[in-house]
């Protein structure tokens, strides 16, 4: 039996060794392998994110350039699609959410991006980590940032400048990027979690096993290795049951003391592990608690703001009922709070639901904005007009519809008082017009009845000017003179008016059309008019082109409008002055133009100055006389032979121009 024994004694030995050695072998491989499978995941699941993110980026440079929603929306709503995705989120440079999208359509950043903080250009973004709700379940997520680049120029990234942005070898070295926004996604480590528990169950499934099998052995190999496995059984089965802080109380120097003090350091390693754990838990949970704060003391701000805007502020959700409104609503419909959150839109705009407007609700909700007029009806059963605009507001959780309500009272009233005022003004107008015919029909008369007697008058004057009748004393003819001259005057006036009543009757101007020689009528009309600029010591020059061309005009209406004209100038150039007409012409017509050294013209007056019974006021000009119909008939004859006249002058004391053209046939 001795030998017997010492034979077993040796097999245990080797059966212990053996045994144990399994163990620790088996130990070893299920902690690499823990280790290495939380790795693999890990790494899997942030470069399915950072793929995704940089993804999202380059697809959506082109929409957040041009700000298109609608591309936005739609990139974001086929990333959330992809495998363990949660949400994704689209901001512009300022870090205004552009489009996002999610599980439940709440998107709230992630509590590490609270901090305001700069948008990186990092090649390899490292991601944060989040608590969220996963659809009832909460979880942790990988928030995964990657900046959405474009070329300065605007004309987008090129492949293999984000090659280059990503690590490869493209061209992004050479080009200058700037960062317009960023793209941000989620990505939910349920699965990893879940993967890794089930790699750590089947490892310890495996250990306990091996363990088992060890224990197996042991009972069956004598009762020598039975009590240093009873130690590694209890420490398995406290680590089992939590409590990470048991150690195995085996101090022999031998293999299984080995193993007990491998377990002991995989169980430390585990306490730490949980350690750490639980502390990231904590730090978590007061994040979310900060993050909760925040957003209530948003709402609270938002409130603050409702109450003291000066116009009413109505919140809604898609059926119209009133969630939220502010003092100046219920000061204005007269409700209480508690009343007015029991009523819906229809209560206090019914005329906008009968109009069909309730329908612009839904289309507030997908972002666009709409202004409208209509009427809202108080506590007391009494309407006023108001205008409102609707938007779209998130709180919480929920996308809802806030009306902007200005009562337009005021408005409504100023716009019947003016539009009575057009009413009076119209009427006014229609019974000017009545008068302007009369007056238009009455110089038509006078100007025939004084023109009738007119004619023998100027004829017998010039009679007995010539002395046709006799000899007359000097002074007579003096007189006769004046007499002539004032007629002659009057007669003007008289063809003045008969031209403006023809005019204002719409009966246009009928030129008598032969050939006439523009030099010949203006040597002419010099030497006629020579005694009034000798009277002011004023010289008159012409300065035709050679060859100056005839042209084919009425020649009583040509000279009546340089006539008109000259005489102008005489009023208007002080004594000593000068006036010269220069004249060219081409294959199609001719140009003259009258230059004086006068008071000028204002630039505000070189147009009206062509309009019947305009003068410029000014003593100077008062003192000239006149009645303002020389320089608008001037511009009827020109018009009636297809000619322009117009003025022109550098202002007052510098002179004027009067222009007109003539066609040659």
């Amino acid at each position: 039996m001795s030998k017997l024994g010492f034979k077993l004694t040796l097999q245990t030995r080797f059966v212990i060794f053996v045994s144990m050695t399994f163990i620790l072998i088996i130990s070893a491989i299920s902690y690499y392998y823990i280790v290495t499978e939380i790795q693999h995941y890990k790494e899997v699941y942030h470069d399915k994110g950072i793929i995704l993110a940089r993804t999202l980026a380059a697809n959506s440079e082109y929409g957040v350039l041009i700000l298109n929603r609608d591309i936005l929306l739609s990139l974001v709503q086929n990333t959330i699609k992809e495998k363990d995705v949660v949400y994704a989120i689209l901001e512009n440079a300022d870090g205004k959410v552009l489009s996002s999208a999610g599980m439940s359509g709440n998107i709230p950043l992630p509590a590490s991006y609270a901090e305001k903080r700069p948008i990186s250009q990092s090649k390899d973004p490292e991601p944060a980590i989040s608590s969220r709700d996963l659809g009832g379940k909460i979880g942790l997520v990988y928030d995964i940032a990657f900046p959405i680049i474009t070329n300065v120029a605007g004309s987008g990234i090129a492949e293999e400048e984000m090659l280059g942005l990503m690590g490869g070898k493209g061209t992004a070295a050479k080009a200058t990027l700037k960062t317009i926004g960023m793209a941000r996604i989620g990505i939910s480590l349920i699965g990893m979690n879940a993967a890794i528990t089930a790699a750590m169950r089947a490892t310890l499934l495996i250990s306990f096993a091996s363990i088992i099998v060890g224990i197996f052995f042991s009972l069956l190999l004598f009762s020598m290795i039975s009590g240093p496995l009873n130690y590694l059984l209890e420490g398995t089965n406290k680590l089992a049951s939590g409590d990470l802080a048991y150690r195995v109380k085996y101090t022999r120097d031998d293999e299984i003391g080995a193993l007990a003090r491998s377990f002991n350091d995989m169980a430390k390693k585990l306490f730490d592990a949980r350690k750490e754990i639980t502390e990231y838990s904590t730090d978590l949970e007061k994040k979310v608690e900060q993050r909760a704060r925040e957003l209530q003391e948003s709402e609270t701000r938002f409130s603050s703001v409702l109450d003291q805007a000066t116009e009413t502020i109505i919140v809604h959700d898609s059926d119209g009922r009133i969630i939220e409104a502010n003092q100046e609503a219920f000061r204005e419909l007269g409700y209480t709070m508690d009343e007015l959150l029991k009523l819906s839109i229809a209560d206090i705009d019914p005329e906008a639901i009968t109009s069909g407007k309730g329908e612009l609700w839904g289309k507030v909700l997908s972002g666009e904005r709409f202004t409208f007029e209509s009427r809202h009806k108080r506590k007391d059963g009494t309407f006023y007009p108001v205008e409102i605009s609707l938007g779209r507001i998130v709180l919480g959780n929920k996308t809802q519809v806030i009306a902007m309500v200005r009562d337009i009272t005021d408005r409504k009233k100023s716009e019947e008082e003016t539009r009575k005022h057009l009413e009076e003004t119209k009427k006014l107008y229609e019974d000017l017009k009545s008068i302007d015919k009369m007056k238009t029909e009455f110089l038509s008369v006078i100007s025939h009845e004084l023109r009738t007697p007119l004619t023998p008058i100027i004829g017998y004057i010039t009679m007995f000017i010539s002395e046709t009748f006799g000899h007359l004393d000097p002074k007579y003819i003096q007189k006769a003179e004046i007499i002539k001259k004032e007629s002659e005057h009057l007669h003007g006036l008289i063809e003045s008016l008969l031209d403006v009543s023809r005019l204002e009757r719409g009966v246009p101007m009928q030129p008598n059309k032969e050939p006439l020689s523009i030099l010949t009528l203006l040597e002419e009309l010099k030497e006629v008019m020579k005694p009034q600029f000798d009277s002011r010591k004023m010289t008159l020059e012409i300065k035709l082109q050679d060859g100056f061309p005839a042209i084919m005009a009425d020649v009583n209406k040509i000279r009546r409008l340089i006539t008109n004209l000259l005489g102008n100038a005489l009023k208007y150039v002080p004594a000593g002055g000068g006036i010269i007409i220069k004249g060219t012409y081409d294959e199609t017509k001719v140009r003259i133009e009258m230059i004086d050294n006068g008071i000028g013209i204002e630039n505000a007056n070189l147009k009206k100055i062509f309009d019947k019974f305009f003068q410029v006021d000014g003593t100077y000009t008062r003192a000239a006389g006149g009645v303002g119909l020389g320089l608008a008939i001037a511009r009827e004859i020109v018009t009636s032979h297809g000619g322009k006249i117009w003025a022109e002058s550098d202002g007052l004391g510098a002179g004027s121009r009067f222009i007109f053209t003539l066609p040659i046939a």
